[in-house]
């Protein structure tokens, strides 16, 4: 009986451990290929899931607007070429060009890595401005440009402000804050144009 009984405890093991080995066999075995596959494809979604978040309706109007402006305004400085009688006139015509060439290359890219549509052209009332402009020559048009850049500026400067400290997205929000300088140059030479002129 005790045999028996000693034999049946062995026959228990003996299956028992082959079990566990041929459910061993059958599995995958993880390797740390298979782990770092894993950690990158968790990295991929994360950005993806970065990538998708919307972007704050507030942040997507300053960037569209700020779009419209820099054109805007760009074209303003090649009528100021053109049209303006003062020299500096002329001068800071062609450096609004150049600064918002760049802001502008910048916002295009910054608005498609968040999804934000582009405009290309200035708005109506932009639009209306611009035909405006285009219409003035020598001091007439001198005047009513340094006056609408000084505007314009101080207008930009406190939207800009606002965005730098309030924006949602961290991006936007850099993009805003390293802006301030230019329109801050930008506004003192206008000024000093603006002091030469009277």
């Amino acid at each position: 009986m005790r045999n028996l009984c000693f034999g049946m405890a062995l026959l228990i093991v003996v299956l028992t451990i082959q079990g566990c080995n041929h459910r061993g066999k059958n599995s995958t075995p993880v390797s740390t290929d298979s782990i770092s596959s894993a950690d990158s494809l968790k990295a991929v979604n994360d950005t993806a899931l970065k990538m998708s978040v919307p972007v704050d309706n507030n942040d997507v109007t300053f960037v569209t607007q700020t779009i419209r402006a820099c054109i805007t305004e760009a074209e303003l400085g090649k009528l100021a070429i053109h049209n303006a009688q003062n020299k500096r006139v002329k001068n800071f015509g062609a450096i609004m060009i150049k600064d918002l060439n760049k802001a502008h290359s910048k916002l295009v890219v910054l608005a498609n890595s968040k999804n934000i549509p582009l405009p290309t052209n200035p708005d109506t009332t932009q639009q209306r401005t611009l035909s405006e402009f285009s219409k003035k020559t020598g001091k007439d048009f001198d005047t009513a440009y340094v006056n609408y850049m000084i505007s314009d500026h101080k207008n930009y400067i406190a939207v800009f402000e606002n965005q730098s400290k309030n924006a949602s997205d961290p991006d936007i929000k850099k993009f805003a804050a390293k802006s301030l300088r230019d329109l801050k140059n930008h506004l003192d030479a206008i000024m000093i144009i603006h002091g030469s002129m009277n």
